[in-house]
């Protein structure tokens, strides 16, 4: 069994069941905008995410330090190494390995309708549209440095629209929430799957009750305009939305309007 370092992070994320593959998660840590484009870490090892406002859709990602690399990757740890008249052949020929998804359980206290399954398989779970499935590509092999860093989505689609669905806007409810992540994929050329431990990651979940003093109730969800870099940058991540992150624009008829230049605002009322 693998468990998560440092020992802080063990102690508030509990231990971890077997994975089957070489990946594991090492650490989580914070994302922050990237110096060239999307998210990246910013090296601060977490142990709860804190606040999280869902009064708009929310984005959100953590960092993971992937495990592993150093010894699937080794010299030896991939056998047989083929040889030919004494000589190592070209490692061309070696698995490498194609991370595809992030799949992602989620846990509430109290209970949030529709969207904590208990002990329901993947597949159970998906198809109830209690869990979620994220696209998430990264291709791993012998020159990949063994610390390894890949952006983790906590919200999918289906918890975004049960969380709309189920809660109602409050400033005094809250909810000890979990997202549990698994990171998947395959070997190459071998085809054969892997998966991570899960990883739990905790949280306060709130739903604040935002008056917007307009018709436009729409929240200003973002502080960047680029939407590669939403992730990072969700105006709900350890704060509450308020009035003042109200969208404020209105087409002569009193309507809400797109708002190109303020992300959040660019998208219709939900």
């Amino acid at each position: 069994m693998r468990t998560l370092a440092p020992l802080l992070l063990i102690a508030s994320l509990g231990a971890c069941t077997p994975g089957n593959g070489p990946l594991y998660v090492k650490q989580i840590t914070a994302s922050a905008v990237g110096m060239v484009g999307g998210c990246a870490t910013n090296k601060e090892t977490i142990t709860s995410l804190g606040v999280v406002d869902v009064a708009a859709p929310p984005e959100v990602e953590i960092s993971a330090e992937l495990g592993g690399l150093e010894e699937f990757f080794g010299a030896t740890s991939q056998r047989p190494v083929v040889v030919t008249g004494g000589q190592v052949l070209s490692s061309t020929g070696r698995e490498h390995l194609l991370v595809q998804n992030v799949f992602l359980r989620y846990a509430s206290k109290p209970g949030i309708p529709g969207l904590t399954p208990g002990a329901a398989s993947q597949a159970e779970c998906l198809a109830k549209r209690m869990c979620d499935l994220v696209p998430r590509t990264l291709l791993l092999n012998r020159e990949s440095s063994i610390s390894t860093f890949m952006q983790v989505p906590l919200f999918g689609a289906n918890a975004r629209e049960k969380l709309a669905a189920a809660i109602s806007p409050s400033n005094a409810d809250a909810y000890q929430f979990t997202v549990t992540f698994e990171i998947q994929g395959v070997t190459e050329p071998g085809g054969v799957e892997f998966r991570t431990p899960p990883v739990p990651v905790p949280l306060t979940l709130v739903k604040s009750e935002v008056i917007c003093t307009s018709a436009d109730t729409r929240l200003r969800r973002f502080t960047n305009t680029d939407p590669n870099k939403r992730a990072c940058n969700f105006i709900g991540a350890k704060t509450r939305f308020t009035p003042a992150d109200c969208c404020n624009l209105l087409d002569a008829n009193g309507v809400p309007a797109l708002d190109l230049a303020t992300p959040g605002c660019d998208v219709a009322a939900p």
